[in-house]
């Protein structure tokens, strides 16, 4: 008798270690789909929110899509995604759907990372003649890079913690 009841003696045999439906196969599946997702959610995130703190506007909006994809129940909006027609039950929602709820933090920390950068050196850098694309890249990406990085950390783990909930939707069988 496995100590760790039905679960351990699941895990312990080995037939589901194997094969298209075993664990080692499944993670590949898992982190595939959140790699994907997360793909999904920079392209758009990053871009815009760099975009959106240079010209320092829409702080509102930025604002009001993070509350909004916070507060989007998980369960709800993959149900919704299969039962849309040209998405259907497939991997394709659970990665809609991740890459909607890892959107948020992602375009929330560039607007804010960028936005907030040191006044000073902004200003320095105007002062010394730089152009406003030579100031982005040059002086508020590196500035807002730590901020940056803690919004696309927090979307990963935003990914894959809830891709286990995408494969009601997506599942295999």
């Amino acid at each position: 008798m496995n100590p760790l009841g039905p679960v351990g003696a699941w895990f312990a045999d080995p037939a589901n270690w194997t094969g298209t439906s075993g664990v080692p196969a499944r993670l590949v599946e898992h982190l595939w789909i959140s790699a994907r997702a997360l793909i999904l959610a920079f392209a758009i995130a990053l871009p815009l929110g760099v975009w959106l703190g240079h010209v320092g506007r829409f702080g509102t909006l930025v604002t009001s899509i993070g509350n909004l994809g916070r507060a989007i129940p998980t369960f709800a909006l993959l149900i919704i995604l299969a039962s849309w027609e040209p998405v259907g039950v497939s991997d394709l929602a659970a990665i809609l759907a991740l890459a909607v709820f890892a959107v948020p933090p992602v375009l929330t920390n560039s607007f804010v990372g960028v936005r907030d950068a040191d006044p000073t050196a902004k200003e320095s850098a105007r002062g010394m003649g730089m152009t406003p694309a030579q100031r982005l890249v040059q002086v508020e990406l590196p500035l807002a890079l730590p901020v940056i990085l803690a919004g696309v950390r927090l979307s990963a783990v935003i990914a894959l913690s809830t891709a286990t909930i995408g494969s009601t939707v997506a599942a295999r069988t």
